[in-house]
Parts: structure tokens; C-alpha cells; sequence
């Protein structure tokens, strides 16, 4: 039963918080029962998937019908906060009806020192609610007299803090939507280094250029100045049968100026994620047809040259902590900024998610500039505008019929 290991190299060094594991395997007669491919470090699980891939090089190498699913990738993340040095990887296999595939691989890599930009401060909160955290690192900044955003809060805002509301929806399902001014997530109506804080929960996955928005929200905010970012974690929603998006793929989907208007993650969307949670309505008979129909209309609206709502991305909080690490980087944007908190399951009430917050730094010359802004905002709550910002009002006046997105 042949089985390999990509990534990483064995006795390669890896940081433990995260690491991308690729490989492919084929199990001969048993390769459809397959649940899900997993890295185990002992007895601790460090990452899985449930998806296959399919891998025309591998297809071709063993003479397998095109189309065959045999590719596996997925982060994994090492538990212990600073393991040992070096430690063994075991690939496991999982088939559907519970039993376990033989070990299919194992090698040895070795444990990279953890950057000080992804240390926790001590005096992070230990909660696991907006009420705890969101009051910590946000409302201090409003009490300071300063000012943020809230993107995208619908009838879920992060509970606590006093943003500037801005959306690019007038309904949320069935339920209209109340924000203060027009605005996308990448596209905010505010002057450079205007802002203390930028918070937004379950936003980022349906934004179809996520390194686009989170240039964007550096923009906006002045040095020292906060994202608040809570994000679906894949295992715990209908996307968790969809692959693992990668920085790679993340990096490419920005360089090619990748819109709502796109129809690359269409087919993704509908035909793999889990319909038992996503419409469980529809009768389990009736779901292959409707992934036909809802594709078609989503191809269609792309063609016309419309925008798509949907989860374009699919994150855990390992691909999420390496996308900020890229990001720091990367020639195109080489951002400035260190991760302050990090919670796993988050909010309490709803633990479908994670939250990540960042702290930004800039140049001196952004400093002086959000000074002046600070001052301007203390005399003017609406500063930070830029001028011709749209009110909400009348943008839902104008999109009335038209779906509610420009």
C-alpha cells in the first residue's frame, strides 16, 4: 500500500505552531473508504482532513484512472507550546467505518525556536468571551478617546465596544441590516491611520481576496492600532469537508486580483461542503440536484459579471497564523505587526471559531499623521471619514430590489 511524504523533508526543521503536510497514498480496493488522512505525534493528534485531492502525477505514475483521488494536505500544529527538539510524525489513515489504515508513513523533523511575534503577553485575558477579551483589548482604546470599526456585525456585533458599523449587505438572511456607513472589507471609508481598532467575526471567508482586506484594515488603523478577527474554524462548521486553503493558494488569489466576481471557488463551495449542515432542510435525495441548480445560478451571475456570497476561503488557526507570517515578508505588502492573542473554540457561546488579534506598527511618519487624526477625532467623532463616505441609509435606498450589494 504505497504511501508519500511531499512535505515537509524528513529531519527538516518546522515550527511547531504550524507546518504543511502533503503527501499522496492509494489503498488499492479500500482507497473510497477513506474518512480522513492524520498526523499523530503519539497520542496527540497534530492535523487531519477528510478530503483527497486528486494528483495527476500520481495517477500517472500508477496508471490510475484520471480523476482518482489520491493527494492529502492539511496544517498540523504541534500541542506542547515549546516540544522537544526533535520528534517523530506518524501518517494515519481512517476509514469510514471507524477502523484505522496501517501507519502509512513516519519521519522525523526538528523543532524550530517559536518567534516572539506569536507570543502571548501576560496579561491576555484567560476568557473565552467578547466579554472578556473584546473588553481587554478594544475598549480601552474607546476609553482613551479613540475610534474603530466593525465590519460586516449584521445582527451579531461584537458585544461591549462603540465602532462605526459599515456593511456592504442590506440583509442579513431574513433579517435587514443596520450599519452607519457603506463600506467592504476591502474598502473602508476611512482615512489612512485614522483608526484605533478594526474588528470583524465571520467575515473574512466570504471575502474573495483576503490578503486584499487585510491590507486594507493596515491601512486604516494608526500604529499600535488593533484587528479583532474572529474566523470559522473549518472543523467545526459545513466547510470542514473542503481542503485546507493554503497561504500559496491565498498569495495567488491576490495576485491575480481575485473579486467577488469570481468563479474559481464556486464549484468548491457547492459540490464539498457538508449539506447535512448547511441546508439541512433539503431532503438528503433532493441535495445533488440542488447542488447542480445552485451552482448553475452562481456561474451565471459571475458570467454577467455579478459577485458571489460565499465562504470563497476555508481556515484553521494554523493557516491563519502562517498567512500573517507571509505576510510579513512578502515583497507586496511586508507588514509590520505581531500577533498579542490567539483563542481556539471561540466565543464561548458559539466555539464554531477562533479569534486572532494583531497590533500593527508603523513608520514615524504614520505615527505623526495619527496624532493629527487623533486630535481632529477628539473635536469630530467622524474624522476619520474620508470625505464622500456613504451613508448606510442611502445606500440601501439605492440597492433596493437589486439584491443589496454593489
Amino acid at each position: 500500500m504505497p504511501a508519500h511524504i511531499d512535505a515537509p523533508t524528513p529531519g527538516s526543521t518546522v515550527d511547531p505552531l504550524w507546518f504543511y503536510i502533503r503527501g499522496w497514498l492509494w489503498l488499492g480496493s479500500r482507497q473510497d473508504e477513506i474518512a480522513a488522512v492524520g498526523a499523530w505525534c503519539g497520542d496527540a493528534l497534530l492535523g487531519e482532513t477528510a478530503t483527497l485531492a486528486i494528483r495527476p502525477d500520481v495517477s500517472a505514475a500508477l496508471a490510475l484512472p484520471a480523476g482518482t483521488r489520491t493527494g492529502f494536505e492539511f496544517f498540523a500544529r504541534h500541542p506542547a507550546a515549546v516540544p522537544q527538539k526533535q520528534f517523530s510524525v506518524q501518517v494515519r489513515g481512517r476509514f469510514r467505518d471507524g477502523s484505522e489504515a496501517p501507519a502509512l508513513a513516519t519521519f522525523d523533523v526538528a523543532a524550530g525556536e517559536r518567534e516572539s511575534w506569536l507570543e502571548r503577553p501576560a496579561t491576555a485575558p484567560v476568557g473565552r468571551t467578547h466579554e472578556d477579551r473584546a473588553a481587554h483589548w478594544l475598549a480601552p482604546l474607546e476609553r482613551a478617546g479613540g475610534i474603530g470599526v466593525e465590519i460586516g456585525a449584521a445582527g451579531r456585533p461584537v458585544p461591549g465596544i462603540e465602532p462605526i458599523y459599515v456593511d456592504c449587505y442590506t440583509s442579513f438572511g431574513d433579517s435587514p441590516v443596520s450599519a452607519d456607513y457603506y463600506g467592504h472589507a476591502c474598502s473602508l471609508p476611512f482615512r489612512d491611520n485614522s483608526l484605533d481598532y478594526v474588528a470583524s467575526s465571520h467575515v473574512i471567508e466570504h471575502v474573495a481576496d483576503p490578503i486584499a482586506a487585510l491590507a486594507e484594515w493596515y491601512r486604516v488603523l494608526r500604529p499600535g492600532g488593533l484587528i479583532y478577527m474572529v474566523v470559522p474554524d473549518r472543523r467545526f462548521t459545513w466547510d470542514s469537508s473542503r481542503p485546507l486553503t493554503t497561504v500559496e493558494h491565498l498569495l495567488s488569489d491576490h495576485e491575480r486580483g481575485t473579486t467577488p466576481a469570481d468563479d474559481t471557488h464556486i464549484d468548491d463551495f457547492v459540490h464539498i461542503v457538508d449539506w447535512s449542515r448547511f441546508l439541512p432542510s433539503i431532503p438528503s435525495g433532493e441535495v445533488p440536484a440542488r447542488k447542480l441548480e445552485m451552482a448553475r445560478v452562481m456561474h451565471e451571475s459571475v458570467a454577467r459579471g455579478l459577485p458571489v456570497n460565499i465562504h470563497f476561503h476555508v481556515f484553521e488557526p494554523a493557516n491563519v497564523l502562517a498567512l500573517l507570517d507571509a505576510l510579513r515578508g512578502w515583497k507586496p505588502t511586508r507588514f509590520d505587526w505581531q500577533i498579542v492573542d490567539h483563542a481556539e473554540r471561540y466565543p464561548a457561546g458559539n466555539p464554531d471559531g477562533f479569534l486572532v488579534v494583531v497590533r500593527v506598527n508603523k513608520s514615524w511618519s504614520d505615527k505623526i499623521e495619527s496624532w493629527w487624526h487623533r486630535f481632529q477625532t477628539r473635536r469630530d467623532r467622524k474624522h476619520p471619514l474620508r470625505p464622500g463616505a456613504e451613508p448606510f441609509a442611502e445606500f440601501a435606498k439605492k440597492c433596493a430590489g437589486i439584491g443589496g450589494v454593489r
